[in-house]
């Protein structure tokens, strides 16, 4: 196959790549709360938002497993998997603790405490398993390319 760009076009497509996801996973997940936000829970645009932007990250993440490849700035340490789990919690925990406002109520603390929990397991797990997975394909990439 003949290659169509040198390194630095490539780089700089795989910049152009990169900004176009982030734009558009993070003006889902804005789009997302300010649906929830207005319209309240369970509606479609705010599922649709969350398909769209869940089959984008889950894209990445499994392209990157499999070519062995983790976060450019992100390494995958116990620290940085429980950074990120605290901080997933702390979006979706006071989100659901005080949407209820919106409808007039008074705010659930519990259910905030209870979302921040689940949110931190589930992250935190899904983290590790993902980080454990790509170190095993880099690994065996390794080991091919040196043979």
């Amino acid at each position: 196959m003949k290659k169509i760009f040198d390194e630095r076009q490539e780089r700089e497509l795989h910049k152009v790549y990169k900004l176009g996801f982030y734009v558009l996973f993070w003006g889902l997940v804005a789009q997302s709360f300010m649906f929830m936000a207005v319209i309240g829970h369970g509606t479609l645009p705010v599922m649709s938002s969350l398909i769209l932007m869940f089959a984008g990250a889950a894209v990445l993440i499994t392209g990157g497993a499999r070519r062995g490849i983790w976060m450019e700035k992100f390494k995958p340490t116990l620290r940085n998997h429980i950074i990120a789990a605290i901080a997933a919690g702390l979006i979706s925990g006071p989100f659901n603790a005080f949407s209820p406002l919106v409808q007039g109520y008074e705010p659930d603390y519990i259910v905030g405490v209870v979302t921040f929990a689940i949110t931190f397991v589930f992250t935190f797990i899904l983290f590790t398993a993902l980080a454990r997975a790509t170190k095993k394909r880099a690994a065996k990439l390794e080991a091919e390319f040196e043979d």
